[in-house]
């Protein structure tokens, strides 16, 4: 679950490279009328309504926590922090994307999803 979930997110940016751009520039610059950021907005809406079935499992925390329980990853691994890791490293890769467009380098977020997947399954593994 852990390598789909990563690839999948990959997979997502090399196929919508303006659209990822796009609400890149909207989740850093983003201000309620109250001046919340983007960020502070939408984890208070998730907190308050939290994802149901399938969806709550598109949180990699909830990924490291079911393999924490059935055996596959390490007992003392945090998937909070973990999770939060993780989801640090694909908003990179949106931030990569933006960044290294601007002076013409062509970013593969396919190859920096493998890494990726590389990275965490070597560091989370039972």
């Amino acid at each position: 679950k852990l390598a789909a979930y990563i690839r999948a997110n990959a997979a997502f940016l090399a196929e919508h490279r303006a659209a990822t751009v796009a609400l890149r520039e909207i989740a850093t610059t983003y201000r309620s009328a109250d001046g919340r950021r983007f960020d502070e907005a939408v984890t208070e809406d998730t907190a308050a309504n939290p994802p149901q079935g399938d969806l709550a499992l598109l949180d990699p925390a909830a990924i490291f926590t079911l393999g924490v329980e059935n055996g596959e990853f390490r007992a003392d691994l945090d998937p909070v922090r973990a999770g939060a890791a993780l989801r640090g490293a694909l908003d990179g890769a949106a931030t990569d994307l933006a960044r290294l467009g601007t002076i013409g380098v062509d970013y593969d977020p396919v190859a920096y999803g493998e890494t990726l997947v590389e990275i965490f399954t070597r560091g989370v593994r039972a």
